[in-house]
């Protein structure tokens, strides 16, 4: 499979090197184009600066892949409506506004499916917002979406590449939405 990861700064290294050890031939690539069999929007960073880095054309590609695209982290954040983080306009594939954690989320935690997977967040989507909700975690006693689907989009609050045999697992399961 040949996937396409979105230069949008941040840990797309790290996500190539995932993507590579399960076999697939990954690319970092600045604008979308057909010849991709997936999209991996990753992220480390604001809102609005992943938004900046996106250009107007490319978002409208991505909202018309029809192929599995997947947001980890802040790629997640960027595919929800808006965020308390910043001024921008999500892009809008699911519902809800991203709201600030009362302390950043670092380190590894349990989720609904039983499974540890790494997270390093300040803003989460609450767990009530989402009906596409997949996965919940518990940060602070705060229930917030972990992982969300609908359709060929996926997105995950927390970084597979960086989570072991959970976030390999993950990874295919995403890759064949």
């Amino acid at each position: 499979m040949k996937i396409g990861i979105l230069n949008i700064g941040g840990n797309s290294a790290s996500i190539w090197y995932a993507l590579e050890r399960l076999g697939h031939k990954a690319v970092i690539i600045s604008k979308l184009t057909p010849f991709y069999d997936a999209l991996v929007i990753p992220g480390q960073g604001r809102f609005d600066v992943g938004l900046d880095r996106i250009s107007t054309e490319t978002r409208e590609d991505i909202l018309n892949f029809n192929r599995p695209v997947i947001g980890i982290c802040l790629g997640m954040q960027l595919l929800f409506e808006e965020s308390e983080e910043g001024t921008g306009r999500g892009l809008g594939v699911f519902k809800g506004r991203l709201i600030k954690l009362p302390a950043t989320h670092i380190g590894w935690s349990k989720c609904s499916n039983e499974n540890y997977y790494y997270f390093a967040h300040s803003y989460h989507v609450p767990s009530n917002w989402q009906r596409f909700k997949d996965l919940v975690c518990k940060f602070e006693k705060i229930d917030f979406i972990a992982s969300c689907h609908k359709d060929n989009f996926v997105g995950c609050q927390f970084h597979p590449e960086k989570s072991g045999k959970a976030g390999e697992e993950f990874l295919k399961m995403a890759l064949k939405c």
